[in-house]
Parts: structure tokens; C-alpha cells; sequence
């Protein structure tokens, strides 16, 4: 039996709007925690992308970077705190290459 990915996260709701409760589903690593990725990652390319229904960070992660476990980058570079309360209609930037967002990030 496969275990869920929001086994070991807590339910979060927000009382000022009125949406149903969601999973806390992700923090970043710790590597990147407190980092000026604006400054790290200011010679990267990116493409934007506009956020429609439906949309997930893992989902467009795994679209566009080739793997949904780097759904973090997307959240880090774009400083979404809360993936499930992207407005659609957000122009969010996607790197165009990975490995070298990886790279000024320090983990590759």
C-alpha cells in the first residue's frame, strides 16, 4: 500500500476567505532556506507562464522542468508561500534551464 505525501503535514485553513481547508504540502530545503535568490539567480533565463485552473506546482514542474520533484524551484523563484492560493491569471516565471538554476542555488 502506498503511503500518501500529506500523511505528515497538517491541515491549514484560512479565515479570511472562505475556501476549504488544504494541506500544508510543502517546505523549502533546508539548503535554500534564508538564501537572496533574487541575487543568486539573476543571470538566469526564464519564460513566463500564466497560472490557470487546475494548476499545480508539481504538475508544471513536472511539464516544464522535466521532474515534479522541482516543484520547490518554481514556489522559491516566484516566492509562492502557498501553491494552492496562486490567483489564476499569475504570469509566473519558469527557468529555463534546471541544472543551472541548480548550480547558483548550490545544490548541483
Amino acid at each position: 500500500m502506498t503511503i500518501s505525501r500529506y500523511a505528515q503535514t497538517r491541515v491549514v485553513k484560512d479565515p479570511t476567505i472562505s475556501e476549504p481547508a488544504h494541506y500544508e504540502t510543502y517546505d523549502l530545503p533546508e539548503t535554500v532556506k534564508g538564501l537572496n535568490v533574487a541575487d543568486l539567480l539573476a543571470n538566469q533565463q526564464f519564460t513566463q507562464y500564466v497560472w490557470q485552473v487546475g494548476d499545480r506546482l508539481d504538475k508544471l514542474s513536472s511539464k516544464y522542468l522535466g521532474d515534479d520533484d522541482y516543484w520547490w524551484v518554481l514556489a522559491l523563484v516566484n516566492e509562492i508561500n502557498y501553491g494552492l492560493g496562486v490567483a489564476p491569471g499569475t504570469v509566473i516565471r519558469v527557468p529555463v534551464d534546471i541544472d543551472s538554476v541548480l548550480t547558483a542555488l548550490g545544490l548541483f
